[in-house]
């Protein structure tokens, strides 16, 4: 089809990876007076199911029945797809040479023509696929790639072309248990707000010459890219740089140059993992090793894709041989509260296993939704917790952007309005009545969801959300319209469900949300964390959210405050559907928010008391890091 009759959505093939086909030479027989040797089972497709989708991947030389060999998961780019991708990569004859197989996984066709497919970063090309859930499109593979098809579950490796390569690394960051190394190819990352849980040995691959991910970062430099990145790229040496610190990879690499290719390779230190960067001064953006997709675009041409790759997968082996547990997500986006008429949708995240979990139920700002905290959420159940992230239908995005320009008095006009101020305490009310009803009889919550022990979190208006179910009252002064008798204190919205809470950005006395007296209502235990850059509304600074921890009664509160942090770092939606408002420090600030978050509620959730050290000075001084450089930890 001409590029000119070609819809806008379609012609982002500039993420794509190269069209050249991959000659498979069949592998040599090995004939024997005595008996043949087993052969190797056919090619065949493999299907999961995830959500209501029905998703696919071609599986090339399997083993045969009863033997296991190492698996390669190759993803192709964006407006690729696995048939694609198995024609341009090369890996059939590397498979077959080197005896692994070859799983081409496929992202989600879009657009009108068929055979399209994305995968969802979370920062490109989200809305195209449809939100798709791609982390658990890939565990399920990986599951039945073990399970079904021989995979040695200690050598899972993946590696990713383009938009394939940034999947690479999303997956990577969030499951780095299931797999033995990964080798993301011309791609970059868009947010460092979650490392690793352990070292995991990567493989990058760059040209000097890629316009469409540039080695500086920012946007892309082709426009219809541009047009579908919701996030900047960042430099290609800020990544590596992320990957030496998490795989603890010694800071020194060994350089080697053989003509236009620069090899920079990190051994691995003590319990870490090595981080090896080769970068192609002469290379493009596509596959090394494919023809040139564009004019003044040429790929790799120094040496082919599928060899490289498995030259650095070939001796890793994941040790210990475990597997994350991967988490399961169940939406409720058409709950009512029928008792108030409202809308209130929810968003259940917990691990797929195991037993009864604590829950953490999530309230967002003004103008967020329920991915705004998804990242952070994401990090909870990694670490064995049940998750409901509540979305506020008054104060929520579509509120926000309905508004135009105006989002400022949009916000204003949430954070004062009576029904939202008063009516966002009963949603978090009436997420745990639902979960009580879910965890009696749903298919897939049933026994999942520890109601004795449950928490609640929140930033900004979320923050007022969580400091009231904790006990604080709020103030009838500013609420539109008036509630009786106008001034002083309101209701009492506390739900005794909830054992203890995380309050991010907490709020001092005034307009709108608190008297001074407010704060001597708090009944359970409560974390505070903020920043020396944390304004407030109507001008208040962020020094006043700090004095007010004086107002707080005794009991087992804590309050953290960080210096340099700002408003927009206690918020993260990384590796989900929804994008972070942006912020030069949130990359800084949030490992120490998340553990600090995961430390309380281990504290009183979990009854860990080791979870205490954490929670202080010397416990939280090793997570400082760029303009987040110190902090001060308050107790009474």
């Amino acid at each position: 089809m001409p590029a000119a009759h070609t819809p806008l959505l379609l012609r982002l093939a500039c993420l794509a990876v190269g069209l050249c086909s991959a000659l498979a030479s069949p592998r040599a027989a090995h004939a024997s007076q005595d008996a043949e040797p087993p052969r190797p089972a056919p090619d065949r497709t493999v299907t999961v199911q995830v959500g209501e989708a029905e998703r696919r991947a071609i599986v090339v030389n399997p083993p045969a029945a009863g033997k296991t060999c190492p698996a390669v998961i190759i993803l192709h780019g964006g407006m690729g797809s696995a048939e694609q991708m198995r024609a341009s990569s090369g890996f059939d004859p590397v498979a077959r040479k080197n005896g692994f197989m070859a799983v081409y996984a496929e992202g989600t066709e879009f657009g009108t023509v068929e055979g399209r497919h994305a995968w969802n970063t979370g920062h490109l090309l989200r809305r195209q696929v449809r939100d798709a859930d791609d982390i658990a499109y890939l565990d399920r593979l990986i599951d039945a790639l073990i399970a079904e098809h021989g995979a040695d579950p200690t050598r899972i490796f993946m590696t990713g072309g383009s938009n394939g390569g940034m999947m690479t690394f999303v997956y990577a960051v969030q499951r780095s248990e299931r797999l033995a190394a990964i080798a993301p190819v011309v791609a970059s990352m868009f947010s460092f707000d979650a490392v690793p849980k352990a070292p995991l040995p990567i493989l990058m691959i760059n040209g000097s010459k890629d316009d469409e991910v540039p080695l500086s970062g920012g946007m892309s430099g082709n426009p219809l890219v541009r047009a579908a990145q919701a996030t900047p790229f960042k430099p290609v040496r800020e990544v590596v740089d992320f990957w030496v610190k998490a795989n603890k990879s010694k800071p020194e690499p060994v350089t080697a140059v053989a003509g236009s290719v620069t090899t920079k390779t990190y051994a691995a230190g003590d319990g870490g993992a090595v981080t090896e960067f080769v970068l192609d001064s002469e290379g493009g953006h596509g596959w090394p090793g494919t023809r040139a997709r564009r004019e003044g675009n040429t790929p790799i041409t120094a040496f082919r894709g599928a060899e490289r790759v498995w030259s650095f997968f070939a001796d890793k082996v994941r040790k210990p041989a475990t597997a994350t547990t991967p988490a399961r997500t169940i939406e409720f986006p058409d709950l009512v509260d029928e008792a108030r008429g409202r809308k209130v949708p929810i968003r259940v995240q917990l691990p797929s296993s195991g037993g009864a979990c604590p829950v953490i139920v999530i309230s967002h700002g003004a103008g967020g939704d329920r991915d705004t905290h998804a990242g952070q959420g994401q990090d909870l159940v990694a670490h064995g917790y049940a998750v409901l992230s509540v979305e506020h239908v008054g104060s929520n995005r579509d509120r926000l952007t309905q508004q135009g320009l105006r989002a400022m008095k949009t916000i204003e006009a949430m954070t004062h309005d009576a029904g939202e101020v008063l009516g966002r305490p009963r949603d978090v009310s009436f997420a745990l009545d639902r979960a009580a009803e879910w965890n009696a009889s749903h298919a897939e919550l049933k026994g999942r969801l520890d109601l004795t022990r449950v928490g609640a979190m929140g930033h900004s208006f979320g923050a007022y959300t969580t400091m009231v179910v904790c006990g604080m009252r709020p103030a009838l002064d500013w609420l539109a319209p008036p509630v009786a008798p106008g001034k002083g204190l309101g209701p009492d919205l506390r739900d005794p469900r909830i054992a203890c809470g995380v309050a991010l950005s907490p709020q001092s006395p005034g307009e709108p949300f608190f008297l001074a007296e407010s704060f001597a209502e708090l009944r359970a235990p409560l974390l505070g964390i903020t920043g020396s850059k944390d304004g407030q509304q109507e001008g208040r600074s962020a020094a006043a959210r700090k004095d007010a921890f004086a107002l707080w009664p005794a009991g087992e509160h804590r309050f953290i405050w960080l210096s340099n942090a700002r408003h927009n770092d206690f918020t993260s939606s990384s590796g989900a559907t929804g994008r972070s408002l942006p912020s030069p420090t949130r990359d800084d600030a949030q490992p120490l928010v998340r553990a600090a978050t995961r430390a309380f509620f281990d504290l009183h959730l979990k009854r860990d008391a080791d979870a205490a050290k954490r929670l202080t000075v010397e416990g939280l001084k090793p997570l400082l890091r760029g303009e987040i450089d110190a902090v001060e930890v308050l107790a009474k």
